[in-house]
């Protein structure tokens, strides 16, 4: 049997975005054709992608049987499923997850009053009937809708009411046979002295700090040098970097001391660059606070990201480092684990060494990945029963060491759905958090370029203009303007609509350039997507300088160092005075402001309204109203996937 898919099809895809599918209702009817049309354009009203819609109507055309219509409504909600991060589509949750996407919003609606009422009347009609029929299409399209063994596109469980599409299943397979195999305790190492040896090392520690470091640094030490896999999980001020620092140095003290650590060679990594940055400072700033001389030389001195770390090369389509070539090193650290989707997470597990330690560092109540795959939250979610499969790999640190514990304790209340609670705490005396309506667009605009002080970055440029080059700088004038953009940050949930960050971004740039310009001095930008051959990623953050009349984006790469590339060759990027919140992850803020306009409620939960609050340590604003709040933290992060029915023993590979 021929495969409905390959790839001429998703050539054919690229090549035509916006194909209006005459090629493919050529030997069929004009009602067909017509069919055809009026799908589509209904699916772009309710802003399905075109590559999505095209494949729906190919397959249908190739091997559908039955109502062909009902079945690409079907074919697109699995479709949406995978795209809005599941790993499979649950269908006794058929009806929440079609009220998600199936529906018309009059704002973004090109046509009239009128086309707009007729449109939604033949939205909800389809939705009547795919609620209806759903399990008809499916036993009806069985070239569709197959078993595992089988070569159809989507592979169906009918005593669990699940679809997956193929290569879903596949992915989540060979990733829980990974996890499998990293299971404890997996090393034949055991030294007798070694639990002293820790204790007596994590003692000489404490000498050189104002507290001490708690029993779950022994915890992890001791795991890591029994276990392959490692998992370090805690929200916010618990300690993770502290806890990552210190067993570092008990490490590189156990080789260089005892000959007792075999974790020689160690990488660090995070999921994005301003990640990998944020740990490598924490790590310094940390050893800066308590050094310990001889060792902290011997500690390493950069964090990759996790593309860099595998050697992704996007041209060639391959990984350089996978089971035949494995990652030279004997311990892998990947902070920001939750960020991290199932297929990356993959790669990972796929290009460790035999003898390979991983150890996950993350927060499992932080949004999860964009894409598909949940893998840091449903693998930690439930560990603490003795039956869970990974419950002796997994640390978890719940003591919180901040001082801003106002700010915590709405996070706290906001990720466990109490949202009356948490209003209370917003609304409380504490001096480090504000709470309150959203002002108009043009008072707040004001509030914000006064919040950045903008204005005076823009007086420090005429120093740069004499500048012929970014060698010639001053350091310490960069660092002062990168310290504006990350000492505050404003954080939005979504990027459209009046409160959006494309229409903030907009106003702010027209007020602070004087007219539509593209670039200014002192413009903080956010790179739009992945450059391999300039190592820049998705959600890299940087700042327009100009030198001599030239502009440079100037990004951080550590402490008081910085890397210059001309304006020019950048391919993607948007001023980012205000970001979304999905882009804030890995980031830390002195101060951030949290808008959740009215509207947006449908797209929240309490992950992002969690993940949110917890970028700020020490002052947290939020502006929004209380039944908007009370809505978004109604509302939880769902993604369907095995993993955690896996995890609690279930079913099994």
């Amino acid at each position: 049997m021929n495969r409905p898919f390959g790839p001429a099809l998703m050539s054919c895809i690229k090549q035509n975005e916006k194909y209006h599918f005459e090629g493919l209702s050529r030997d069929h009817s004009e009602t067909n054709h017509h069919h055809i049309l009026e799908f589509q354009a209904l699916a772009r009203d309710v802003s399905i992608p075109w590559h999505q819609i095209y494949y729906a109507v190919y397959i249908t055309e190739k091997l559908g049987k039955g109502n062909i219509p009902l079945l690409r409504w079907f074919i697109i909600h699995i479709l949406y499923q995978s795209g809005s991060g599941h790993l499979r589509s649950d269908l006794s949750d058929f009806q929440v997850a079609l009220e998600k996407w199936l529906f018309l919003e009059r704002e973004y609606f090109p046509g009239s009053d009128r086309e707009f009422e007729e449109n939604s009347s033949k939205i909800c009609e389809i939705k009547k009937h795919l609620l209806e029929e759903f399990l008809e299409v499916v036993t009806a399209n069985t070239s569709l809708f197959g078993r595992e063994d089988s070569l159809t596109p989507f592979i169906y469980f009918p005593k669990r009411a699940i679809i997956y599409m193929r290569k879903y299943f596949k992915m989540e397979k060979h990733l829980l046979k990974s996890f499998n195999i990293l299971s404890p305790i997996n090393k034949d190492y055991e030294n007798p002295e070694l639990p002293e040896k820790i204790e007596d090392i994590i003692g000489e520690l404490n000498k050189s700090r104002s507290f001490s470091l708690s029993d779950k640094t022994a915890e992890t030490t001791k795991k890591l040098l029994l276990n392959r896999l490692v998992i370090l999980s805690g929200g916010p001020g618990t300690g993770k970097t502290t806890t990552v620092t210190a067993l570092l140095r008990i490490l590189k003290i156990l080789e260089e001391r005892y000959g007792l650590s075999s974790l020689k060679r160690i990488k660090l990594a995070a999921p994005t660059g301003r990640a990998a940055n944020r740990m490598i400072e924490s790590i310094r700033s940390e050893m800066k606070e308590h050094p310990l001389k001889g060792i902290d030389d011997l500690l390493p001195e950069k964090a990759h990201t996790l593309h860099k770390l595998l050697g992704i090369n996007p041209v060639r389509k391959d990984v350089l480092y996978n089971r035949d070539r494995p990652i030279p090193a004997e311990l892998v650290i990947l902070d920001e684990a939750s960020m991290v989707d199932a297929r990356m997470m993959s790669l990972l597990l796929d290009a460790l060494s035999p003898e390979a330690t991983l150890l996950l560092v993350g927060d499992k109540d932080q949004l999860p990945s964009v894409d598909a795959g949940a893998v840091f939250g449903d693998i930690v979610t439930g560990a603490e029963s003795e039956n869970h499969k990974l419950a002796g790999s997994i640390v978890f640190l719940k003591k919180s060491w901040r001082s801003t514990t106002a700010i915590l304790n709405i996070a706290s209340a906001v990720i466990q759905g109490a949202g009356i609670e948490a209003l209370k705490l917003l609304k409380g005396d504490s001096q480090k958090v504000v709470y309150d309506q959203l002002p108009r667009p043009e008072k707040l605009i004001k509030a914000i370029i006064e919040k950045y002080g903008i204005e005076n970055i823009a007086g420090e440029g005429r120093r740069f203009f004499s500048l012929k080059d970014p060698d010639s700088m001053d350091k310490e004038k960069i660092e002062k303007i990168f310290s504006v953009y990350e000492k505050f940050a404003l954080l939005i949930p979504t990027r459209r609509g009046e409160y959006g960050v494309e229409r903030i971004n907009h106003r702010i740039n027209q007020i602070v350039s004087g007219r539509e310009q593209v670039l200014y001095h002192g413009q903080p930008i956010m790179i739009g997507i992945n450059d391999y051959n300039l190592s820049l990623f998705n959600g890299d953050r940087g700042v327009i300088l100009n030198f001599g009349g030239e502009y440079y984006a100037v990004f951080r790469e550590g402490p008081e160092k910085f890397r210059f590339i001309p304006a020019g060759k950048l391919n993607s990027f948007e001023t980012a005075y205000a970001q979304t919140i999905h882009k804030s992850q890995g980031s830390e803020f002195r101060e951030v402001m949290v808008l959740i306009p009215e509207g947006s409620e449908r797209l929240l939960t309490r992950e992002i309204i969690y993940t949110g609050i917890t970028r700020a340590k020490e002052k947290l604003t939020l502006l929004s109203t209380d039944q908007v709040f009370l809505n978004a933290v109604s509302r939880e992060v769902i993604r369907h996937s095995g993993i955690r029915e896996f995890m609690r023993g279930e079913y099994d590979l």
